[in-house]
């Protein structure tokens, strides 16, 4: 079996930057296991890779084009990627299946997978019909709706869903119930388990953010808690994560009297976010939009209690979590917690035998036998 996966970021130098290059990185080491051959069409960080080919043990990454990791447009680069995965993907001939990974590449992997005559998947991380415009602004939004609903369109022979969630929410914009397969995103557990750090003794409760610092992630409800919670405890709030409200929350951090009691960390290394995890007794997420939730189960397997905001896919993936709806109640959730003891371990313990189910090893078994059961067939 040879796959070709067609995905805007994949960390081909072992930097993993977010949560479609981690399912991507891992699925592929999982894979490389079973003598599975992988061609990657990704994009190069740096200017003078384009065009390098890496090739090892059944792997092979082409670099299309320079489009250096953002969160923000960039319309013409991500469009002039996206004709470079149709100009390279085609050359692929010896592919079995092609696999749009990530919203950018799904219109080129179909098309690649027409001219190929091969089986064409695509997997959806979240969806977000109807709130692009809201999410991203007119411009960026409307070209994003349109993409999406060009995407959705196509005629997939099988689209995997990251959620139970997600799935729903394709079924609600047309797609066959009976056509999508969810296969959850997962956790290097090995990893985590061999980080031996302590939880801070200095600092309590020490509480983390992981998130990109944008509007959808709210990042100033959990300031505006820990202000609160701040006059109460001796607490310590890290935040990592980068993005266009940087600015803003620092100041609110200052308007609220926490900035001595906050650091920002800016974006950091994958095991350098989960050491910084395994130092905290908490985790707090209070994003609108999810697709999984990769970081609330990264927190738990740290041995963090969780605070999430309700949103039906945090309840599904983060079961064991403690949910809230503004912050006063996520102040009061902290509150009672970190009052008692007992239920503090309880949660913690909960959540670490929770995400055992979300062991890489159990997801990429799970990725294969789909590939085997419903793709290839």
């Amino acid at each position: 079996m040879k796959l070709l996966w067609l995905v805007e970021y994949f960390p081909y130098d072992g930097k993993i930057t977010g949560g479609v290059e981690s399912r991507y990185y891992y699925l592929m080491k999982e894979l490389l296991k079973k003598e599975i051959e992988i061609c990657v069409l990704t994009s190069s960080r740096e200017k003078e890779n384009v065009g390098e080919v890496i090739e090892k043990d059944g792997l092979k990454i082409r670099l299309c084009g320079y489009n250096p990791y953002t969160n923000e447009g960039n319309i013409l680069k991500r469009l002039n990627l996206a004709r470079n995965f149709l100009k390279h993907g085609k050359i692929e001939k010896d592919a079995d299946i092609v696999e749009g990974c990530n919203f950018l590449a799904y219109i080129p992997a179909y098309f690649v997978g027409k001219k190929l005559k091969i089986k064409k998947i695509a997997t959806w991380h979240e969806v977000w019909i109807k709130d692009w415009i809201k999410l991203k602004g007119l411009l960026t939004g409307f070209f994003g709706e349109l993409w999406e609903r060009i995407s959705l369109s196509l005629r997939w022979d099988k689209i995997i869903s990251v959620s139970e969630t997600t799935k729903n929410r394709l079924v609600s914009f047309g797609i066959e119930k009976e056509k999508i397969h969810t296969i959850y995103n997962g956790i290097n557990l090995d990893e985590i388990k061999g980080i031996k750090i302590k939880k801070d003794n200095e600092f309590f409760p020490r509480i983390c953010v992981v998130n990109r610092l944008v509007p959808s992630k709210r990042t100033e409800i959990v300031l505006k808690a820990v202000s609160f919670l701040a006059k109460k405890f001796d607490l310590w709030l890290d935040i990592v994560g980068d993005g266009s409200e940087m600015k803003r929350l620092k100041e609110i951090a200052d308007r609220l009297g926490i900035q001595k009691r906050t650091k920002f960390h800016g974006t950091l290394p994958h095991e350098e976010t989960l050491k910084v995890m395994k130092k905290c007794h908490a985790y707090v997420s209070a994003s609108m939009f999810e697709g999984f939730g990769i970081t609330a189960i990264e927190a738990m397997a740290c041995g963090c209690v969780c605070f999430l905001y309700d949103i039906p896919v945090f309840r599904e993936v983060g079961k064991p979590a403690l949910f809230f709806k503004d912050e006063n109640e996520l102040f009061e959730s902290m509150e009672k917690v970190f009052n008692d003891e007992k239920s503090m371990n309880e949660k913690k313990e909960e959540g670490t035998r929770w995400v055992e189910k979300f062991d890489w090893k159990i997801v990429g078994k799970e990725y294969i036998n789909f590939l085997e059961d419903y793709v290839l067939p």
